[in-house]
């Protein structure tokens, strides 16, 4: 997915329609269909982007970022406390320590929603705040990470790498923070939502590939509308 940002674009000069160009041949390739493509972001999508497609590339970008990658094996949820089943609207965002009130009250600054006045919804939040905070509405599922250097990741992400030594090209090329959070969100999150009448969701969308994942998911269950 294209997230073109003018002030924060790659450093050298490429026109929008050479990037659209070159990211449609990139797609077209299997190895790279889980890779997250962004021009304003320092990610691995945009790396291939500048330098081309290169399996030894990508294994040393994602030897670079090893550290902060394995942190996602870490991450967890708080789940929903709410007893209703039918919900009229899905709220999917992200927020920090800032969004939330010391009562547990959620204020989405993007959608201009907030958890109090919407008792009878559910919030997802992508949490990206250090702390958690104390309180949280009983209609607002976390999901967040673990900051801390933990010693399990790094055998949780060996036993990743053993349990597909037959297919190892691929998942060193999918070995990547991005391409990991979304499985991650699809084991932890899916679970928690999948009991849920939903009629309508509502994401903050910047194109990621838990966003992709979530609403794909989503628009299997029926009668969804999407904004």
């Amino acid at each position: 997915m294209l997230s073109y940002n003018y002030r924060n674009s790659i450093n050298y000069k490429i026109t929008s329609e050479l990037i659209i160009k070159k990211l449609k041949f990139l797609l077209s390739k299997k190895k790279l269909k889980d890779i997250y493509f962004n021009t304003s972001q320092d990610c691995l999508g945009l790396k291939i982007i500048e330098k081309g497609y290169s399996t030894i590339r990508i294994i040393i970008f994602n030897i670079k970022n090893f550290n902060m990658t394995v942190k996602i094996f870490s991450s967890k949820i708080i789940p929903y406390k709410t007893k209703h089943k039918k919900i009229n609207n899905l709220y999917v965002t992200w927020g920090t320590d800032k969004n939330f009130k010391k009562n547990g009250e959620f204020s989405d600054y993007f959608l201009s929603k907030n958890s109090r006045k919407e008792k009878n919804n559910l919030f997802i939040v992508f949490y990206n705040g250090k702390f958690l905070p104390k309180k949280i509405d009983k209609n607002i599922l976390i999901f967040y990470q673990n900051h801390h250097f933990l010693i399990s990741n790094y055998f949780k992400a060996l036993g990743l790498f053993f349990s597909n030594l037959f297919n190892l090209t691929q998942t060193i090329i999918n070995f990547n923070w991005q391409t990991l959070y979304s499985e991650k969100v699809e084991e932890k999150v899916f679970p928690n939502i999948k009991n849920f009448k939903i009629k309508n969701v509502y994401c903050v969308y910047e194109g990621h590939n838990y966003q992709k994942k979530i609403l794909s998911y989503l628009k299997k269950k029926k009668n969804k509308n999407f904004s």
